[in-house]
């Protein structure tokens, strides 16, 4: 079965709505593997997404969930605010 353009837009526009922005473009990203040659430029169109949120939609799905326990999310830190964090002995008043 050939998924046509209005196919396309239905699905995203029926399941948008449920869906934050990180979420919409890890599925947009998927829909790009599923479809493969060709795909970004589809999903780009029935999406209105730009080509470079499909770009890192494919980055954040190659990266794989990130868990931290049990089935938690962990919100990935840049080297500074982790520096920050390592350095810190909590609250002034506490030490």
């Amino acid at each position: 079965m050939e998924l046509g353009e209005e196919d396309l837009a239905q699905f995203f526009s029926l399941t948008s709505a449920f869906l934050d922005e990180r979420q919409r473009r890890l599925q947009a990203a998927s829909m790009v593997e599923v479809l493969g040659r060709g795909g970004q430029a589809r999903v780009a169109e029935a999406t209105s997404m730009s080509r470079n949120t499909l770009i890192a939609g494919a980055k954040d799905l190659a990266e794989g969930p990130t868990l931290g326990g049990v089935g938690v999310l962990v919100r990935k830190l840049s080297p500074a605010a982790m520096q920050r964090r390592a350095r810190s002995d909590g609250p002034p008043y506490l030490r």
